[in-house]
């Protein structure tokens, strides 16, 4: 059963094959939770990693007692990943659901801020590249391109008051995954979720962040930029926009 008397939050971190930087990923957040009153823990979701990260995180569990490790033996993706974690914060009792990537590319000081909106008590809080005080580092243009053409469409097709749909630093109530069956078990798990949401009345807001690039010796990243990928994002948008309009 949800605990709605407090802010209490985890922190859903997967992981695949992030050796280099998990340690350092861990004990950055393990320092912003401590200057935080509020109930929260951080959910490692380890989908099926090949290299020491497994090792690395078991090594840290006696070590930082806010510190949880789910290991998925065979890797279920980005989406089935996170799943895990939700789950895990459903049973256990947890408001909301923060997640964020292993890689640090998204900057734990920013926690911060997404608790400060939990407090308020959005529903769905939205990290964003895309207004005053948030932007990019070291991150290829090309890339940045895609992403604003990519964020504009879909923010026009869903109707929602947000500017960074694909942003997946994000915390949700985790209520909302409550008797919801996702598909998606990669990237797009990210816009199928707000899809999902398209007939609630939602408190959303924003908060700016700055987007860093991956760590020259960290391994590159998963995502994938190409044809299909765009399609598998928009798909849910334009459904969106489609249910949203057939009536008028």
């Amino acid at each position: 059963m949800l605990n709605i008397n407090e802010t209490s939050f985890a922190v859903i971190i997967p992981v695949y094959n992030e050796e280099i930087v998990i340690q350092k990923c861990i004990e950055q957040v393990i320092c912003i939770l401590s200057k935080i009153t509020e109930k929260s823990i951080i959910v490692v979701v380890d989908d099926g990693s090949t290299d020491s990260s497994n090792k690395i995180l078991n090594s840290l569990l006696d070590k930082h007692k806010k510190l949880n490790l789910i290991t998925n033996k065979i890797n279920s993706g980005y989406g089935g990943a996170l799943q895990s974690g939700i789950q895990f914060a459903l049973l256990n009792g947890y408001k909301y659901v923060l997640f964020m990537d292993s890689d640090l590319t998204n900057d734990p000081i920013d926690i911060i801020k997404f608790h400060k909106k939990m407090v308020e008590g959005f529903d769905v809080i939205k990290a964003t590249r895309y207004a005053v005080g948030g932007g990019f580092i070291d991150v290829n243009w090309k890339r940045i391109l895609i992403s604003k053409i990519g964020n504009y469409i879909s923010c026009k097709l869903f109707g929602i008051p947000i500017s960074d749909c694909t942003n997946g630093f994000r915390a949700i109530k985790t209520e909302l995954y409550l008797n919801t069956t996702y598909t998606e078990k990669g990237f797009p798990f990210i816009v199928e979720e707000l899809y999902s949401w398209r007939d609630k009345i939602l408190l959303y807001c924003e908060i700016s962040v700055v987007l860093k690039s991956r760590d020259s010796m960290a391994k590159s990243s998963s995502f994938v930029y190409d044809l299909n990928t765009y399609l598998s994002y928009l798909k849910y948008p334009f459904l969106a926009f489609i249910q949203r309009t057939k009536y008028f």
